[in-house]
């Protein structure tokens, strides 16, 4: 249980509230259907290694799959933008939280980095309408991304709430648990089965479930 009381909870979105690696396993299962299937595992298996979660270089990943596909990556990288939002499944265990945080009292926010595919990610996940819509903050749309102070400040902001009550929910440790704890928020970490290397000490640690942050409170 938290030291200061938790009113507020900022939650990234990508691999914290939707599973953004396993929607991507499933666009590139559609995309190379026609692969022969010996060959496809390996493929998406490299293709995993170059995203990096988002991380890595969009455009260099596509460029493998320019002569699979018969496209250009320009033509993936368009492709890519239109369909990856639709393989996103509705996250019920999340809305079930989001739901049971609200009836709280507890104010929540979304703090993202991306463009436009994070709305409809988040449409797709069904968790849209638990925020208000000043309560979603989007890199692209702000101007601010994480892990910057102005857009941790800007979570505080929305939410209404001095940081030092504010939990920020996120699965990157730089972005995510050093750019919320240097602008003075509580962290949870959502580990992903990883363990914790480094000097930055988040003051959770979610193993298993979204839901452990109800027994923090």
């Amino acid at each position: 249980m938290s030291n200061r009381p938790i009113l507020g909870i900022g939650f990234d979105l990508d691999n914290t509230l939707v599973d953004r690696d396993s929607a991507l396993c499933r666009l590139l299962e559609a995309w190379l259907k026609h692969c022969p299937s010996s060959e496809r595992a390996a493929l998406i298996q490299r293709l995993i290694e170059l995203d990096v979660s988002g991380y890595g270089d969009r455009k260099a990943m596509l460029e493998r799959l320019t002569e699979t596909l018969n496209q250009s990556a320009e033509e993936l990288l368009v492709r890519f933008v239109d369909d990856f939002p639709s393989y996103f499944q509705v996250e019920r265990s999340n809305q079930q939280l989001l739901a049971q945080l609200k009836n709280r009292g507890i104010r929540i926010a979304l703090l993202t980095n991306g463009g436009p595919m994070q709305r409809p990610k988040l449409a797709a996940a069904g968790l849209t309408h638990y925020f208000e819509d000043a309560c979603i903050l989007i890199s692209k749309e702000t101007g601010f991304a994480k892990p910057t102070f102005e857009a941790f400040s800007k979570l505080s902001d929305v939410i209404g709430l001095s940081a030092e009550n504010i939990l920020f929910v996120g699965d990157h440790i730089g972005n995510d648990i050093a750019g919320a704890h240097a602008a003075g928020l509580q962290t949870a970490w959502v580990s992903q089965g990883a363990e914790l290397t480094g000097a930055i000490e988040p003051d959770l640690i979610i193993r298993n479930s979204l839901f452990e942050i109800i027994d923090y409170l």
